[in-house]
C-alpha cells in the first residue's frame, strides 16, 4: 500500500504478538539501514504492542541519540538532513552488500541511489 507516510505492507501472523515484535525488532536493529523500517506488530483487538513490552527502549532518532518519537514530535531535524541521513544508510547498505557478495551489479545500484 503506498500512502502520504510512504509504503506499507500488511501481514497476517498467526502467532505470538509479543515473540512476533521480538523478532521485529531484531530486524530493525540487524543492520543500521534496517532502522529505516518501521515494523509494527497489532493485536487482533487493534493495540500496538510496544518496544517496552519486550524490554527494548525507544527507538532513537537516524541524525541523533535522541528517541525518534522526541525528535519527530519537535521537527527537530529538517527534510533535507533526514533525507540525506536516508541516502546515507542506502549506499552503506548497498555498499555492504557489495562487499559481501561481490555482486556484479551493485556499483550500478550504488550509483543509483547516490
Amino acid at each position: 500500500v503506498d500512502r502520504l507516510s510512504g509504503c506499507e505492507g500488511y501481514m497476517v501472523i498467526d502467532a505470538a504478538p509479543l515473540e512476533i515484535k521480538k523478532i521485529a525488532a531484531e530486524i530493525e536493529e540487524e543492520n543500521p539501514s534496517f532502522r529505516l523500517f518501521d515494523i509494527d506488530v497489532i493485536r487482533v483487538n487493534g493495540e500496538k504492542v510496544s518496544r517496552s513490552e519486550i524490554g527494548k527502549t525507544d527507538r532513537h532518532c537516524l541524525v541523533c541519540d535522541e528517541q525518534a518519537s522526541v525528535c519527530a514530535r519537535s521537527r527537530a531535524h529538517g527534510l533535507d538532513v533526514i533525507i540525506e541521513k536516508t541516502y546515507q544508510l542506502l549506499r552503506d547498505m548497498v555498499y555492504n552488500y557489495r562487499e559481501r557478495n561481490r555482486n556484479p551489479f551493485s556499483h550500478i545500484l550504488y550509483k543509483d541511489i547516490s
